[in-house]
């Protein structure tokens, strides 16, 4: 079937080679009385002329090549009796590549010549491509698992990694396939099949940490697959950016999973890193009614609290409810020390910023302003609070100029009532952490114009210029800042009770010093 005759005339001819791309080495015959018998199993082969010096000649007009044999049938019955033929084999791979693809009665052919050595790496891994393309498509061919038993793997998976991976996952192969991703990477892997190896990889692994199954369940749970294991794993071994963690907890939650462990990793991260704290409360709430650690659940208030107050980052109510427990708690034990000022403060403002407070909320707001009122630390948010928590610390008429910045900082405020010329300047307070406070007494129709600057080292800010207003005042209150208050009205627009205004503004002077004494 394969051989030639090969009739030349020429004297200094020594050899004919048979040479072809598909196998490791060509092959040489030798002239015997000017002919010589080759054999072709690869129809692309070139065929050339040697001479005695080693030179090599095309066959055209050389010579004369006559196939000796034709009958095609014969075929079959040399496959039966030497299957295992490299010439063989690569003829019969040829017909069969250029007729299509490996159908199930020519896969034999394919599957020896991948491991025959005498054809090329680049033939062999051309073979192996075809193979792992018929199996693909044959998921449930009964010789997959023989084949998978047999095939080195590290062969195959140069040239389709994403086609053996399939293969072995499909075959419950998945210590196999996951070394292979492993060493390889995930590129061209379907998002289902790496499910599917992570979710056995883990009940293989029984739970035990691998760093690369981590990653590789992370990288599914990030695409959008994943199933209760992947995310059972994740919970016990995922540690990345905050953000990432939390969207983990979220889907945990979803499936009813115990989160507590991702939870108190999620708090440590933020109290370590001082970031990814926005939207975390929610962590937080269901860390702390699982009986988290208590010095965890405090150190976060904390740090929510100093944002809320001193870096005006909005915070949910979990927190203050938290706070709001403990000082209730601590202050039935005589221990209020032990809360930091931050959350009273933070507690504070919130209770200010509230739509309506509850009696025990508003008895503790009065305790908080009498701590801080003694303390002289009154901040602008007090003016929310309404008239009967204000009325021991006479806020009438009490407007706030209130600056944050670095506690380092040297904050000036230059001020003036409007219509005047020349600015007065002071140097403001920083009353808690970098909040500089000022107050003034405003009347009815007092405008107050006034700018800062903040001196730090190697800067200087000045900020723009601002009007503060007096209080819109309270009508049919006897206090003595209104009465001044209706004072100034009466005389700003002509009106005839001024001076009624007047004497009853001197005759409540009269009465408060002689009936009422200081002790």
């Amino acid at each position: 079937l394969f051989t030639f005759e090969v009739d030349c005339g020429l004297p200094d001819i020594r050899q004919v080679v048979v040479h072809s791309v598909r196998s490791r080495r060509e092959q040489a015959f030798l002239f015997s009385e000017g002919k010589a018998y080759i054999q072709i199993y690869d129809p692309d082969s070139a065929v050339v002329l040697e001479d005695t010096q080693g030179r090599r000649y095309l066959t055209d007009g050389l010579c004369s090549v006559r196939r000796m044999f034709e009958d095609e049938e014969m075929l079959s019955w040399c496959a039966q009796k030497t299957p295992g033929f490299p010439g063989l084999l690569l003829y019969s791979c040829i017909r069969c590549m250029e007729a299509g693809p490996v159908q199930r009665q020519t896969l034999p052919y394919f599957t020896l010549a991948c491991e025959t050595e005498a054809f090329s790496d680049g033939f062999r891994d051309l073979l192996r491509k075809c193979v792992l393309e018929y199996y693909t498509d044959h998921l449930r061919d009964d010789s997959l698992a023989e084949f998978l038993e047999r095939i080195p793997y590290l062969d195959y998976v140069k040239v389709d990694k994403a086609s053996l991976v399939t293969l072995l996952a499909e075959e419950g192969k998945c210590s196999d396939a996951f070394a292979i991703l492993d060493a390889y990477g995930t590129e061209g892997i379907a998002l289902l099949q790496l499910v599917r190896i992570c979710s056995r990889m883990v009940l293989e692994l029984e739970f035990e940490e691998n760093p690369m199954l981590v990653a590789l369940c992370h990288y599914c749970f990030d695409s959008g697959k994943y199933d209760d294991k992947l995310l059972r794993y994740l919970l016990l071994y995922y540690e990345g950016p905050v953000r990432d963690m939390t969207l983990v907890w979220q889907a945990a939650v979803r499936f009813d999973l115990d989160t507590m462990h991702l939870e108190e990793k999620i708090i440590t991260m933020i109290l370590f890193t001082r970031s990814g704290t926005q939207g975390s409360e929610a962590v937080f709430e269901s860390y702390w009614k699982k009986m988290g650690r208590k010095k965890l659940c405090r150190a976060y208030v904390n740090l929510k609290a100093y944002e809320y107050f001193v870096r005006g980052i909005p915070v949910a109510d979990p927190v203050f409810a938290y706070i709001e427990r403990e000082y209730l708690y601590l202050t039935r034990k005589g221990r209020i020390e032990e809360q930091e000022q931050v959350c009273r403060l933070a507690l504070l403002e919130y209770y200010a910023r509230s739509v309506e407070l509850k009696p025990e909320q508003r008895r503790i707001a009065a305790d908080m302003l009498a701590e801080f009122g003694a303390k002289g630390m009154r901040f602008a948010f007090w003016r929310r609070f309404d008239e009967e928590l204000l009325r021991p610390y006479q806020m009438e008429g009490r407007v706030f100029a209130e600056y944050a910045c670095d506690p380092q900082s040297r904050v000036t405020i230059f001020y003036r009532m409007r219509g005047q010329e020349e600015y007065r300047q002071e140097t403001m307070k920083d009353y808690f952490e970098g909040i500089f406070v000022r107050e003034f007494t405003l009347f009815d129709g007092d405008e107050l114009e006034c700018y800062l600057e903040e001196e730090s080292p190697g800067a200087r800010k000045k900020t723009d210029l601002w009007t503060l207003r007096a209080p819109d005042g309270s009508s049919g209150r006897v206090s003595k800042y209104e009465a001044l208050n209706r004072l100034a009205r009466a005389r700003r627009t002509g009106d005839e009770e001024a001076r009624e205004e007047l004497e009853s503004y001197l005759t409540m002077e009269y009465l408060a010093r002689e009936l009422f004494t200081l002790v």
